[in-house]
């Protein structure tokens, strides 16, 4: 009897420890989770999983432990037309140490996506020259062909706001080349011709919005510029 007694206990001893174990691996799982309410102690507000251990800012999509891959876009600072479209992000390129491409279709077909690289892109920040994080432009390729840009690409690359209305694009909203709108691949300015157009605005159309005549210039038409 004496023996019962004692396999008793200890059963019961082992039940009561594996409980308590269990209880505390499972508050553990939550240590660091996304806060989905009030912001509690230890919780990793405005942090979201993207997957294969990326950590994800939410309010920025970027990838928060390393800012280097913040890539930045601006709109080119003086008019455009047909005949310099290509060679606008040269100058912007030149003063933001960097590899710069022009959302451009191509009179091949070729798409601007070809040449772009993966971003995040944000506008170019006024005092640092940085990309801004707080404005978020695309998380990816395929969010400009698919949804367009957040905000309007609406920063040169000096990070001042400009307002030129239109940017030469060449292409369809779904970054598809236009051939027959490149003013003779970029490479000519007359006004007999026309070019693709996006409107500097968020969404679809800030890719393509219409047609001007490939002439144009000033404060008229100018072109987007990606970091590779």
């Amino acid at each position: 009897m004496r023996f019962r007694k004692a396999l008793v206990g200890f059963a019961f001893a082992l039940v009561t420890a594996c409980s308590a174990f269990s209880g505390s691996d499972q508050d553990a799982a939550h240590v660091g989770a996304p806060d989905g309410g009030g912001g509690g102690d230890g919780a990793m507000v405005g942090i979201v999983d993207g997957g294969e251990g990326q950590v994800v800012d939410a309010a920025t999509g970027a990838d928060a432990a390393d800012a280097s891959r913040r890539k930045r876009v601006f709109l080119a600072s003086g008019g455009a037309t047909g005949a310099t479209a290509l060679k606008m992000c040269n100058s912007g390129a030149s003063a933001l140490q960097g590899q710069f491409a022009p959302w451009l279709g191509r009179a091949d077909g070729t798409s601007p996506l070809a040449g772009i690289g993966q971003g995040p892109w944000f506008l170019v920040d006024p005092i640092t020259k940085a990309a801004d994080p707080n404005a978020l432009v695309a998380t990816s390729p395929s969010q400009l062909a698919a949804s367009g840009v957040t905000i309007a690409i609406d920063r040169d690359e000096t990070g001042s706001k400009v307002t030129t209305a239109y940017a030469f694009t060449g292409t369809l909203p779904d970054a598809a080349a236009i051939p027959t709108q490149t003013c003779t691949d970029w490479t000519d300015g007359n006004a007999g011709l026309l070019g693709g157009t996006g409107a500097v605005t968020p969404g679809m159309m800030w890719a393509s919005s219409g047609v001007i005549n490939c002439a144009s210039s000033g404060t008229v038409t100018s072109v987007y510029c990606f970091e590779d």
